[in-house]
């Protein structure tokens, strides 16, 4: 370690370079000068071999110690100086990792940092207790992240920063402890697999010089890819060797000004009864709340103590469609820096009157689910929001954080195989909205109602038993921990073999499979066992050995359709075999897999592409006698609705209702978000000036007959108003 270090971990290892000729060293450490300098005052802690010495407890924070290190070469004492260091104060020791969801980024930092949430309002923050986020940074994808807070150095001198990311990152770093004060970045965008650590730097600056016992404000960014993480190491005057920059030498930055705004700082389409929510600076006791649509001339409207950091909703109601500015204020009269006048923020409200934005619900106190009754209140087969939260949905939006989720299953038994499975339920599928306060409908001459939806697309995959045999699929792979592909099967009991040929497969990818398996359940991470040809890399005999784990395979290259593939179980022995003409056979594989004795086994179609339709065909396919019952087919690991019918529902405080469906009778299976704009009129019998319920369902009301299950997303339901001078 270096002599006169500050902010130095109080799990500290006292260490020194060997001397010439010694071989042993008299240690003395305490946290009185004098007293290391005699020996004295129970500073003498004996004598090592080694160059190092552990004091095996936890030292004092923000205290400064004194050690000295006397050599022995076997026949003289060297008197060693002095050396100090202060342990890091209790306000050390984390960073903050702030995450913005649903940046769908394609690997560019820019969509991070053009997204309205950035830099002031990111959907999550944590803390950690180094510069590391380990090797997952969070548990989804798509997502921006900055690690941000305040860096003590412990000796004036040169350091050099490493940066590490799975995806684009930057760090920077201020020339002192304000956020404001950025350097030019040294450190570039990368995107570079590294090996250091665990994870990879790939990137280094330049030696930057800073002073010992200063701080400086330090940000990393960078956004996921496939799997994430974001680590910055350092070394120079106070550090020997490169490290991940601990948290003994980090603090969280404590802006005195209040952040974080609630609309986030530029967004449009908010409700015009809007919550204002804010971060409070650090050193605030109270917030003035300025509002107006002049941000040169706001008004004060509330004043608040610290500890309600939100205002609304606002009453009345703001315009339609228009700009408005605000700032928080932190005062604290006992600080003579008070007050801390705050930012100005800007967000405009929507052009349409806000029925329900789904912005406001969170997962402790307004749930999604206590707004939007479904099945435990209604008995239809509808599901509101997610089993664990984030309840609602904040990935696939159509325009802010978040949307409402729903599965609907119209089978008459509701989320199967979980623990909040329910029979009896309805054949058809409602969320459904009450008011207590009938709501007016016809205000400001509305016209029409109007939401935004987004389902899932149908199937790509089918079946026909011919002749020809044909199969169509997409799906990333039949791979990994999780299979997405479309499978033909029969059931299989016992010992068992399917010999079929691939006549052809269409080039969707080099590695689209087509061929057999046998599978022991239809769940995306089944054990299976398959043969299969593929358009580009050969024929490849492959398994998973237990429910989710990685797949293995074996592949010979050069086979090309048209071939033929066998598969056979004896006992839990599984083996794979390819043949150009049906007569002689080469073994590719034999795996022993202790599965089920009752199985699927069938032909499978993957097109390694989710984006790609591949067409196979088969012929000569048959199966031994212990596979039974008619071909069956369906998609495994692959989302998708059946088309089914979409409504809305709207009921008056005296109990009428009317149902308007949706002109597209596939509506569940539209991929992207789609605007349906309702005149109300077509509501007919139901008094718009006393609306209690809107419900919004699948399949048909008062149906008698089971339907399809499937998922639904829906955002932004508000009311148009009629268009300018009319």
């Amino acid at each position: 370690m270096f002599a006169d270090a500050n902010f130095l971990d109080p799990a500290v290892l006292l260490s020194w370079y060997q001397a010439a000729d010694a071989i042993s060293y008299h240690v003395y450490f305490g946290d009185n000068l004098q007293n290391v300098q005699n020996g004295t005052g129970g500073t003498d802690k004996g004598t090592v071999t080694v160059t190092n010495y552990d004091p095996a407890v936890m030292l004092e924070r923000n205290k400064t110690y004194y050690w000295r290190v006397d050599a022995f070469d076997g026949t003289t004492t060297y008197p060693g100086a002095v050396w100090s260091f202060r342990t890091s104060g209790a306000d050390l020791g984390t960073i903050k990792k702030d995450i913005w969801e649903n940046v769908t980024s394609g690997n560019d930092l820019n969509v991070l940092k053009n997204d309205i949430r950035y830099p002031d309002s990111p959907t999550v923050t944590q803390t950690l207790t180094s510069f590391d986020t380990g090797p997952d940074g969070y548990d989804q994808a798509n997502y921006g992240g900055r690690l941000s807070g305040w860096l003590y150095v412990p000796l004036t001198g040169n350091y050099t920063f490493l940066l590490g990311t799975a995806g684009q990152g930057e760090l920077w770093l201020s020339t002192d402890e304000d956020a404001d004060n950025l350097m030019p970045q040294y450190i570039d965008r990368e995107a570079v697999w590294g090996n250091l650590g665990g994870y990879g730097f790939s990137h280094s600056s330049n030696p930057i010089p800073l002073i010992g016992g200063n701080r400086y404000y330090i940000e990393a960014l960078w956004v996921s890819v496939d799997w994430d993480y974001c680590q910055v190491a350092w070394k120079g005057a106070g550090i020997r060797d490169q490290e991940i920059i601990r948290g003994c030498y980090l603090s969280p930055y404590e802006p005195v000004q209040a952040l974080g705004p609630r609309p986030s700082n530029g967004s449009t389409n908010i409700n015009q009864t809007p919550i204002l929510k804010w971060r409070p600076g650090t050193y605030a006791a109270s917030h003035n709340i300025y509002l107006g649509t002049d941000p040169n001339a706001l008004n004060l409207i509330a004043t608040q103590p610290i500890g309600q950091e939100s205002f609304g909703p606002l009453a009345p109601p703001l315009d339609v469609n228009q700009t408005y500015y605000w700032r928080i204020d932190e005062v604290n009269d006992l600080n003579a820096g008070s007050p801390w006048v705050g930012k100005v923020w800007s967000f405009t409200t929507a052009p349409y009157l806000v029925v329900d934005d789904f912005e406001y619900y969170d997962d402790v106190n307004n749930q999604i689910y206590l707004t939007w009754g479904d099945y435990y209140v209604n008995n239809t087969g509808m599901t509101v929001g997610y089993f664990n939260p984030p309840y609602a949905e904040r990935s696939i939006v159509h325009f802010g954080p978040q949307a409402m989720f729903m599965r609907y299953d119209n089978d008459g038994t509701v989320n199967e195989g979980t623990d909040y499975e329910k029979s009896g339920t309805l054949y058809y599928s409602e969320a459904e909205r009450e008011w207590a306060d009938a709501q007016d409908w016809t205000a400001k001459g509305v016209t029409s109602l109007l939401l935004w939806f987004r389902g899932i697309p149908a199937t790509y995959g089918s079946f026909t038993a011919g002749p020809p045999i044909t199969m169509t699929a997409r799906g990333a792979d039949i791979w990994n921990e999780a299979d997405e592909f479309h499978f033909a099967y029969k059931r299989l009991s016992g010992l068992g073999s399917i010999t079929a040929r691939v006549v052809s497969i269409t080039n969707s990818d080099p590695w689209a499979k087509a061929g057999v398996m046998i599978r022991e359940s239809l769940e995306s991470g089944s054990v299976n066992v398959m043969i299969a040809v593929t358009p580009g890399n050969g024929v490849t005999f492959q398994n998973r050995s237990s429910t989710g784990a990685a797949s293995v395979s074996t592949v010979q290259a050069g086979i090309t359709a048209p071939q033929w593939v066998r598969l056979t179980r004896s006992g839990n022995t599984f083996t794979g075999e390819y043949s150009a003409n049906g007569n002689a056979w080469t073994a590719l594989g034999s795996i022993d897999i202790a599965m089920l004795s009752d199985t699927y086994i069938g032909l499978c179609l993957t097109s390694h592409d989710v984006g790609e339709t591949c067409t196979a065909e088969f012929s000569n396919v048959s199966t031994s006698t212990s596979a039974t019952g008619n071909w069956q087919s369906q998609d495994i690991g692959i989302e998708s609705n059946i088309a089914e019918q979409l409504y809305v529902a709207l009921q008056d405080s005296a109990g009428n209702s009317a149902v308007v469906t949706n002109p597209d009778p596939a509506a569940t299976t539209i991929s992207v978000y789609t605007q349906w704009n309702i005149p109300l009129a077509d509501f007919i019998g139901v008094n718009l000036r006393a609306i209690t319920k809107m419900s919004i369902g699948v399949g048909r009301r008062g149906s008698t007959q089971p339907g399809s299950a499937g998922d639904l997303y829906v955002d932004d339901i508000g009311l148009n108003l009629p268009a300018s001078g009319q």
